[in-house]
């Protein structure tokens, strides 16, 4: 657990929230642990844990499901600080994992410092740059919790 919180906490923070979005799961196996379980009771349980499956599938549905994770990208998808991890697609070179480490202010507009994990690479990006890439980054970081579960 801490080398995830070292590495990547909001990773930590998310799979956290996701159990607490999966309570049906959590109870039911509980529950399948006594002895007072009926037969139509534990087919209900079962067919509602079929049926969150299948809406986690469903893009149209699956950001309803995840309250608590999704809250968690949408805040960090909205605020960028230092510290922050994000995804950036290079085209012909793939997705490079980048992290803000300065916020600076010039001539009245933000500028943050970009530094990337796998080649030392950094780069200045404008707000509306880098809030366009959390953007895309927190979809593909709701993906990716469905992807978990």
């Amino acid at each position: 657990m801490m080398d995830i919180y070292t590495r990547d906490p909001l990773w930590l923070e998310l799979g956290i929230a996701a159990h607490m979005d999966l309570e049906i799961l959590v109870v039911t196996t509980y529950e399948m642990e006594g002895e007072r379980f009926e037969l139509p009771l534990l087919f209900s349980r079962f067919e509602a844990i079929r049926q969150l499956g299948r809406s986690l599938r469903d893009d149209g549905t699956s950001r309803c499901i995840l309250r608590n994770a999704d809250a968690l990208i949408r805040r960090n998808s909205k605020t960028p600080k230092e510290g922050l991890v994000f995804t950036k697609q290079f085209p012909g070179h793939g997705g490079f994992r980048g992290r803000i480490v300065s916020i600076e202010v010039v001539d009245d507009e933000k500028v943050f410092k970009v530094a990337y994990d796998d080649d030392d690479a950094e780069e200045e990006l404008g707000e509306g740059e880098i809030m366009g890439l959390l953007g895309v980054y927190g979809d593909g970081l709701h993906q990716r919790v469905i992807d978990a579960i």
